[in-house]
């Protein structure tokens, strides 16, 4: 995980939600396995031991605890949105006009298009495609 991240996420006036477990972690996987979803990035695992679920200025980051109103459950989120169909990306977080999602084929995160998933923002790393849809420096 990078620590830059973390530093901007902790200095930035955002909610945050408290830190997800190992074993919340490893039941989420199981579970979008079982949906015929990605598993979460390694990446994103770590962020979500910090923080399980970010928001700020209408955007939101994914959490895995269920019927929180602050942070949605990325595996119900998922769910609804495929409708148990298989998918080779994972909607991690969204705002007004984007998804942040990971796309496993190509094993990156990218910033997308609600409405054509026109790629905005394409990385390796979490930290640009998650400052950019939370608007933080």
């Amino acid at each position: 995980m990078n620590n830059t991240l973390l530093q901007k996420i902790d200095f930035a006036e955002i909610g945050r939600n408290t830190p997800a477990s190992k074993i919340a972690i490893a039941k989420a996987n199981l579970s979008l396995k079982n949906a015929r979803l990605p598993t979460l990035p390694t990446e994103f695992s770590e962020l979500l031991e910090h923080y399980n679920g970010l928001s700020h200025d209408g955007a939101v980051l994914f959490g895995l605890e269920e019927n929180t109103q602050f942070f949605p459950n990325m595996l119900a989120y998922n769910s609804m949105i495929f409708k148990n169909k298989a998918a080779d990306f994972l909607i991690l977080g969204y705002d007004e006009f984007f998804y942040l999602i990971y796309d496993k084929v190509d094993s990156l995160y990218k910033l997308v298009d609600k409405d054509d998933f026109q790629e905005d923002v394409t990385s390796e790393n979490l930290e640009y495609p998650l400052c950019k849809l939370m608007r933080i420096d």
